[in-house]
């Protein structure tokens, strides 16, 4: 099983294909797929707030749906 999962790992790492800074702007038509406008940054940043934010709470209201169904309760310490 091992050399199977090194050889896929290997394959995997042959497909994958680094562009440095320099590399990627000497060629900005293909390598920079983005608009680079700062108010274009802002926005994307608001969005991978409010995606990060949704998802946390998402998974908060799962676990207590879960806790709920299940018919779990808070166990706080032992009282002597």
């Amino acid at each position: 099983m091992l050399p199977s999962s090194i050889l896929l790992v290997s394959i995997y790492f042959q497909l994958v294909v680094g562009v440095t800074m320099e590399e990627g702007l000497k060629n900005p038509e293909r390598y920079i797929r983005f608009d680079t406008d700062p108010n274009y940054i802002w926005a994307h940043a608001l969005k991978a707030c409010a995606m990060t934010f949704g998802s946390l709470t998402f998974f908060h209201l799962l676990v207590h749906l879960v806790q709920f169904l299940t018919g779990g309760r808070r166990r706080h310490g032992k009282k002597p």
